[in-house]
């Protein structure tokens, strides 16, 4: 068996296993790269993904939550408030997912706040004091969350979200970094409808205005597009941080230790607000995950240090087919066992495969979607390859399978 790899074709060996007399798959699948490298990942099994509804939440107002946020030492994942009165909180299921193993949902600390669309996702926010800050989207406050072992948890209203508009819609997302140089720990936010990368100082509690990146930004109220979309990305082995770009016609750069802001390379994806979200693969490529537009983007790192004359490289992906008039995946997911990219469904009705080794896009089951706006991220279940899929418009958690 062959398969593409940068137009050439490459062999692919059904890894056996000699049991008693029979030989048996070892359902992985063994590849020799162009460049002689070798690696390993598991087979997709029969459709390869299932879609399982998971526990209902307890819902006051729609659409419910933004995006999670894992907790480790309390084994849940924490739920951004958009729309919601309260803070969710899942536990996953111990082992695989199923009918009869879905996990838990209760109801965290109620927040007080009563904007429209309140936070975007604090997925990557979790500060070394334990508390998570929820980036403000709508919220006129930063939100400082405090888990706990048992119970709702505390809520606090963090730093003001400076902003004349009714809608203000400022940050997509954060993502926190470590004190270097002279800058301190901070969470650096994605500007979705800022001037400037803004990020909270962790130290002192304050919310700093850092370098302006030099792109237009809305001024229709609510916002006809953002300028970046989605988490940052921190780039591997650098402090550089990705941001996907919406409607700005590049890449966004941003070196947290210089303060410094680069255009990345010029991109070609379709729609008002194109891309949602990054994901790294392990040869340092980059997926750009489709919102509005229907090609998924490939950015390539350069090598040596990023500036403002080695910026790397921008591809076209495969083509989705999906309309560049909505907003089909929100952020995406690298799974190595299967060499593939997940992209979590938003307005689509199914989730979107990537296969890193042919290149190639296609359709995942149908998530029993309701409302306008479906799920809002998508995250790996600690204890197996499963997915998790935040409920924004949908009154359940959803559960992705992998038949493995």
């Amino acid at each position: 068996m062959f398969t593409k790899v940068a137009g050439v074709d490459k062999p692919i060996i059904d890894l056996k296993v000699r049991m008693g007399s029979v030989d048996k798959n070892i359902d992985h699948v063994f590849q020799k790269t162009a460049s002689g490298d070798k690696t390993i990942w598991r087979r997709w099994k029969g459709t390869g993904v299932s879609f399982q509804l998971g526990p209902a939440i307890t819902s006051s107002r729609v659409p419910n939550y933004s995006g999670a946020q894992y907790v480790a030492s309390l084994n849940k994942f924490v739920l951004s408030p958009f729309y919601h009165t309260r803070v969710g909180l899942y536990t996953p299921p111990t082992g695989r997912v199923s009918s009869s193993n879905i996990g838990s949902f209760e109801l965290g600390a109620t927040h007080s706040r009563t904007a429209e669309y309140n936070w975007a996702s604090c997925e990557q926010c979790l500060m070394p004091d334990g508390r998570i800050i929820f980036p403000a989207y709508n919220c006129g406050v930063f939100g400082l969350y405090t888990p706990a072992a048992s119970g709702a948890g505390t809520y606090a209203n963090g730093p003001a979200n400076p902003s004349s508009y009714t809608y203000p819609c400022l940050t997509s997302g954060g993502i926190y970094v470590e004190a270097v140089g002279i800058r301190p720990a901070r969470v650096i936010f994605t500007p979705a409808r800022t001037a400037n990368v803004r990020w909270y100082n962790v130290s002192v509690g304050i919310l700093d205005d850092g370098v302006a990146h030099g792109k237009t930004v809305s001024t229709a109220d609510p916002p006809s597009s953002f300028v970046f979309s989605g988490p940052p990305l921190r780039l591997a082995g650098t402090n550089v941080l990705l941001f996907a770009p919406a409607s700005s016609n590049t890449i966004g750069l941003f070196n947290f230790e210089t303060n410094t802001y680069f255009n990345g390379p010029v991109h070609d994806g379709t729609g008002t607000n194109s891309f949602s979200g990054a994901v790294q693969l392990p040869d340092g490529k980059v997926i750009l995950v489709p919102r509005a537009s229907r090609y998924i983007g490939i950015y390539t790192p350069p090598s040596g240090t990023i500036s403002s004359t080695n910026i790397g490289t921008y591809t076209r992906g495969p083509d989705t087919g999906l309309s560049t008039s909505e907003a089909s995946f929100s952020r995406g997911i690298y799974l190595p066992e299967f060499h593939k990219v997940i992209f979590g469904p938003l307005q689509a009705n199914f989730p979107g495969i990537y296969d890193v080794a042919t290149n190639t896009y296609s359709a995942g089951p149908n998530v029993q979607a309701s409302g306008s706006y479906h799920y809002s991220g998508i995250y790996r279940l600690p204890h197996s390859v499963d997915l998790l899929l935040v409920p924004r418009a949908n009154a359940n958690i959803g559960l992705l399978r992998f038949n493995d």
